[in-house]
């Protein structure tokens, strides 16, 4: 864990191992993951607490002036996370301070229940009643019967995930659709001489996005779509303009004998053809493995283990 969060976060009392912390802080069960690369909220901090539906619009509404682009705060199944980033990590300590004081001073006012509470059920907790669980890298304790609750309805997301419509032919609409952006965008890029992977990054993002409108099942053959047909179609745009380039310069019976002469006897075409499609491949891979990675993520969320 970098340094200067490590010594902030044994500061409020936490106890500090690798990239995690844990402890009590003002009467609430805290719990801290640093992720470096993460690009949204690198730190992570959630604050353990029982909090009925009414309370949890309160908090939200006193929080307001708190959320901006790098900083947030809403409440999960398991009590209050916050999210927090900046430029640097200087910047970002400098304000969690601050922050971090509006929150609890915010929830002591409205008196959630804390540290001797369960998350789920609000029912007071003791050693002999309750357990501890690592939710998604957090250390959080939970009663017995909030622990029998939270996998009846973890078994119940996955039973519907299991049930929902596949509905791949959406998907592969999706992928279409986006794999079209790109080409525009390779084609506008091309005529300046530019290659450039904003043309797959910006085909599987949009495949993305529509793939989830479209309602498509997010499995494994979403990824394989909106990386993959989107990917094919930069490709084969490269490759029709050299064939219409060579239909041009090379005039025979059609396109792609023209295409195929220059291949055979135009050592400079040949050398250009594959430095931009190579090139074009380089670039994508940038897009799709940045995707493969934010959607690998996203897939295996959608069903999880009981503890």
């Amino acid at each position: 864990m970098n340094k200067k969060i490590a010594t902030f976060l044994q500061g409020l009392g936490l106890k500090v191992e690798k990239n995690t912390a844990s402890g009590q802080y003002r009467g609430y069960e805290v719990s801290a993951l640093y992720v470096p690369l993460d690009t949204i909220y690198p730190l992570r901090i959630l604050v353990a607490c029982y909090a009925t539906p009414e309370n949890r619009k309160a908090v939200a509404e006193k929080l307001v002036p708190l959320t901006e682009r790098f900083f947030g705060a809403s409440f999960i199944e398991f009590g209050l996370f916050i999210g927090a980033n900046d430029f640097t990590v200087n910047k970002m300590m400098a304000k969690l301070p601050d922050r971090l004081k509006a929150i609890f001073d915010c929830l002591e006012s409205l008196q959630i229940p804390g540290s001797y509470y369960c998350p789920i059920t609000g029912e007071e907790m003791r050693e002999d009643n309750s357990k501890i669980i690592n939710a998604n890298g957090f250390q959080v304790r939970l009663s017995n019967d909030g622990l029998a609750k939270l996998n009846i309805r973890i078994e119940e997301g996955n039973k519907s995930y299991d049930e929902m419509p596949k509905r791949y032919h959406m998907g592969l609409l999706a992928s279409f659709i986006g794999g079209l952006v790109g080409v525009a965008i390779t084609i506008i890029l091309s005529l300046f001489g530019f290659i450039s992977a904003w043309s797959a990054i910006a085909a599987i993002a949009i495949a993305s996005v529509l793939y989830s409108k479209f309602k498509a099942k997010p499995d494994v053959v979403m990824i394989l779509m909106t990386v993959g047909i989107p990917l094919v179609m930069l490709l084969a745009t490269t490759f029709i303009t050299y064939v219409v380039v060579a239909s041009r310069n090379f005039p025979m019976d059609n396109p792609f004998a023209s295409f195929a002469d220059a291949m055979a006897h135009n050592p400079q075409f040949v050398a250009s053809f594959w430095i931009d499609m190579g090139l074009t491949l380089l670039f994508s891979l940038v897009g799709v493995i940045y995707h493969i990675i934010v959607q690998s993520k996203k897939v295996a969320s959608q069903k999880r283990k009981t503890y």
